[in-house]
């Protein structure tokens, strides 16, 4: 049976395996040419995606979860180590790059256990939870602090400052002369061409240049 053989060999050996696991017989050889393909017929047609299915649902499983488990690992300690400021090296970038590592797990994760994962939708106790740590990042990402300095964070408020200040006013609190201070600017790529210009003016308003700004300044 040439046609019945081709397709089986093609199959990956797991797949082959769960077919014929499931309860499924192999065809027997038949004296005359139709019967053979009725035997063939029947046997392809029962050969659904099930099994395959169940082996990339396995086989996502077993890199899925080590990789949901390891990541959360490295997220948990270092979200604690900068939470209590006790962070060092490079804690910070690991924390923020291979947090990709986590999200993909736990994607792979759900997708694995899609059915499973579906459940929780139709349960109002999982749809309350899952609903305070939306809300709880909605909050906040778009409730502004208090701009009149009472309020705040403290650290984020004297780096306002010190980016709304001139070059001339913020060299003092570096230890250095103005002059310096344009020349570190300008070497780290920097457009700045007065010392009474505003950090900020330089930098402009993204964050990873005015960081890399302040680090030239107070290196």
């Amino acid at each position: 049976m040439p046609l019945l053989d081709a397709q089986v060999k093609r199959m990956p050996s797991a797949c082959k395996r769960g077919r014929f696991d499931a309860g499924q017989t192999r065809p027997r050889h038949s004296n005359t040419q139709a019967t053979q393909g009725l035997h063939t017929v029947h046997v392809i047609n029962n050969m659904g995606s099930a099994p395959c299915w169940n082996t990339i649902m396995q086989i996502s499983r077993e890199w899925a979860t080590p990789l949901t488990i390891g990541s959360f690992f490295l997220m948990a300690c270092t979200g604690i180590l900068m939470f209590f400021h006790a962070d060092m090296g490079k804690n910070k970038d690991v924390h923020e790059w291979l947090g990709w590592a986590m999200v993909a797990g736990v994607f792979a994760h759900a997708w694995a256990n899609l059915a499973s994962f579906k459940r929780y939708f139709a349960k109002p106790a999982a749809l309350a939870t899952m609903g305070v740590f939306v809300a709880i990042l909605l909050a906040s990402s778009f409730i502004k602090e208090e701009e009149d300095g009472k309020g705040g964070n403290p650290g984020r408020r004297a780096t306002k400052a010190v980016l709304n200040a001139p070059i001339s006013a913020i060299a003092p609190l570096a230890g250095q002369p103005p002059e310096a201070l344009l020349a570190d600017l300008q070497k780290a790529g920097f457009k700045v061409e007065s010392s009474s210009q505003t950090l900020i003016s330089v930098t402009g308003p993204e964050q990873p240049d005015q960081f890399k700004a302040l680090a030239v300044i107070f290196h």
